[in-house]
């Protein structure tokens, strides 16, 4: 990648040390958040994804982060994309990616969409009931359909994806197999989505073990099926991903030895949360006791409806760093957003050392679900993405495949 918006570095990037940097050597002023971009943390990520789980190809999830700069990397880098909208396609069309390294993974898709990926040639698609079945019978009959069956965890960070979408595996998944067959239309796969951040790890097995028998049934019908999508939602933590990658490969290898069959899944966090770190700073400070002890309520320049949307979801997944170095006591304390909206409580009840109004925030691994959930509620602007790129990675589409490789290594 070369662009002249890029931040270049040697060796690595320390966050709080370029943050302290931009403060005394440039006079940054913080007064607006931002987020410090590291685009050679998603090629860290493909790296890890192909030592750990070499024969599953990765779709990144477009839906999780659509940052152009995020997107050409992973472009540039040869992974496929997992598109839920029409607006997505043409989005990841326009950086030359091809119809083939496309799947439309969404069960329920506008008529305008289905005419758009049949004009694009977009065949490799989702559904999961008798209604989109004949839709797409009716506006594309020459669809490569993947079955979505339902599967899920019962401990994940995000969990009720099964709630809309999947069919139930073993009622639904056959009846419509031979529904679709008797439609002249083609069935190629199955896919399933165990829930993001999945905890329980025996839901992967469960599923893959689910999706051989839907193989088999189809298979004794006369309808091969190549094609095997084990969904989404992985975490980016090495121990974390590396466990759930042993318990897949094992069930990869029991009940899908043979190559025949291609693998691929939808990591959209996976790729998208460690590249961004959030920097904001304290504009506001109150102290309040209790029983004489101090506790303090914090307002940061970000909040709930900027890139703490995803909180509404229920589940904290960072928590903030102080730059000022600092070794003081550390008190009970509530951080708020910016907004006028009671609900922009962002933290409770956590401890930090006593700040002061001008203190920067950092929250890593804030690349997932963020800046595609921000809006401009109460006038607040969306914070700019400053990128930074090793440079050896400068310029991953000019490589060969092997020297690629070699590059990234």
């Amino acid at each position: 990648m070369s662009d002249k918006s890029v931040t270049y570095y040697k060796d690595s990037l320390d966050i709080p040390d370029t943050v302290r940097t931009m403060q005394t050597v440039h006079g940054h002023n913080f007064e607006e958040p931002f987020y410090i971009c590291d685009l050679s943390e998603i090629v860290n990520k493909f790296i890890m994804w192909k030592r750990i789980l070499p024969r599953i190809i990765p779709y990144y999830a477009v839906k999780c982060n659509t940052y152009a700069p995020l997107l050409t990397m992973l472009a540039e880098l040869g992974i496929g994309f997992d598109c839920a909208s029409g607006n997505e396609i043409v989005k990841i069309q326009a950086l030359g990616v091809l119809p083939n390294r496309i799947v439309f993974a969404n069960p329920v898709k506008r008529t305008s969409e289905l005419l758009y990926a049949r004009k694009h040639g977009i065949k490799r698609m989702t559904f999961d009931n008798e209604c989109e079945l004949h839709r797409v019978k009716k506006l594309f009959p020459d669809a490569e359909l993947i079955l979505r069956i339902r599967c899920d965890a019962k401990k994940a960070w995000f969990r009720g994806l099964g709630e809309k979408y999947g069919c139930d595996p073993k009622i639904e998944a056959f009846e419509l197999i031979q529904s679709a067959l008797s439609l002249n239309m083609k069935v190629i796969g199955i896919s399933f989505h165990v829930g993001s951040g999945c905890l329980d790890y025996g839901t992967y097995f469960k599923a893959i073990a689910t999706a051989r028998k839907i193989f088999d049934l189809s298979e004794k019908i006369g309808n091969r099926m190549t094609l095997l999508d084990i969904g989404g939602g992985f975490i980016s933590d090495v121990q974390a991903f590396s466990e759930v990658a042993k318990v897949i490969n094992q069930a990869l290898s029991t009940f899908f030895p043979s190559n025949d069959v291609t693998v691929i899944a939808e990591p959209g966090r996976y790729f998208a949360s460690a590249a961004f770190t959030l920097v904001t700073k304290v504009i506001n400070v109150k102290e309040a006791r209790n029983n004489g002890k101090p506790s303090f309520a914090y307002t940061i320049n970000c909040g709930i409806h900027a890139g703490f949307r995803y909180l509404l979801f229920g589940r904290k997944l960072t928590r903030p760093e102080v730059i000022r170095e600092t070794n003081e006591e550390k008190y009970k304390c509530t951080i708020w957003g910016p907004t006028c909206d009671p609900a922009d409580k962002l933290y409770e009840d956590i401890r930090l050392p006593k700040l002061q109004v001008d203190d920067v925030l950092i929250f890593r691994n804030f690349g997932a679900y963020s800046t595609v959930l921000a809006t401009n509620f109460n006038g607040f602007e969306m914070a700019e993405i400053k990128p930074y790129l090793n440079v050896k990675h400068e310029n991953l589409n000019q490589q060969t495949e092997w020297d690629r490789q070699t590059i990234i290594q």
